[in-house]
C-alpha cells in the first residue's frame, strides 16, 4: 500500500496535538536532561512497544495476558505516539533549544 498523503498529514495533526497537550501539562520537562534524557524517554518508549506486540502475540490465550487485546491494540498506537513525539522532540531540541542555549553560552 503506498503512503498516503492525506492519512500522513492528519497523523502529524494528531501528533502535533498531543505535542502541544502535553507540553501544557508538563511545560518543558522534556529538555531538562537534553537529548540523552529524550533519548531515554525514547527507549522507554520501545520497550513497551516490544512488551506489547508479545502481548499482543499472546493474547489469544487469556491465562497469558488477562488484558483484552482491544486495550493492548491502543496501549500500542499510544506508545507509537509517543515514540513519534519524542523523536520530533529531539530534532526540536537540537535545532532549537540546544542552539538557544550555545547562543546563551557565546553571548556571556
Amino acid at each position: 500500500m503506498p503512503l498516503d498523503e492525506n492519512r500522513l498529514v492528519d497523523l502529524m495533526v494528531e501528533l502535533r496535538k498531543t505535542l502541544m497537550r502535553k507540553n501544557a501539562l508538563y511545560r518543558d520537562a522534556v529538555f531538562s536532561f537534553g537529548e540523552y534524557g529524550i533519548l531515554v524517554r525514547a527507549w522507554d518508549k520501545i520497550v513497551r512497544l516490544r512488551t506489547l506486540l508479545e502481548a499482543l502475540e499472546a493474547s489469544d490465550d487469556p491465562a497469558e495476558v488477562p488484558v483484552p487485546r482491544d486495550e493492548i491494540e491502543k496501549s500500542i498506537d499510544d506508545a507509537w505516539k509517543d515514540l513519534a513525539g519524542y523523536a520530533v522532540l529531539g530534532l526540536y531540541y537540537r535545532r532549537h533549544v540546544a542552539r538557544e542555549k550555545d547562543r546563551e553560552v557565546a553571548a556571556s
